[in-house]
């Protein structure tokens, strides 16, 4: 397992290497769920720590995009539950991703 980490660069002593880890967890649970609300909450649980560690990275893109993606899947769990249409839900948040992209843009690797 070191090899890999080191192969990687990750570290573990690092707080951020936690975070991806329990987001990543979380990610992979919430699919084993039969229930919309379960997934959602699961989800939404791996948007945020992901974004906590990309946060801890200085990756502001990432989590700016994470944190905004934790408030559209919130946004959309309440209007499929309302029964209304997701299309507004979609049109604002795709302007969001837009903007913050070319805000937080600091060359390719921000892309990455």
């Amino acid at each position: 397992m070191k090899q890999i980490l080191d192969f990687l660069g990750a570290e573990l002593a690092s707080p951020a290497f936690y975070f991806g880890a329990l987001g990543l967890i979380l990610s992979i649970i919430a699919f084993q769920f039969k229930k919309h609300k379960q997934i959602v909450l699961l989800k939404l649980s791996s948007e945020l720590t992901f974004s906590i560690q990309y946060i801890l990275l200085g990756a502001w893109t990432g989590a700016v995009l994470d944190f905004i993606s934790v408030i559209r899947n919130f946004l959309f769990y309440r209007f499929v539950k309302k029964g209304r249409s997701t299309t507004p839900v979609i049109l604002v948040f795709g302007a969001f991703v837009i903007v913050t992209g070319f805000l937080t843009f600091d060359g390719v690797m921000s892309i990455l």
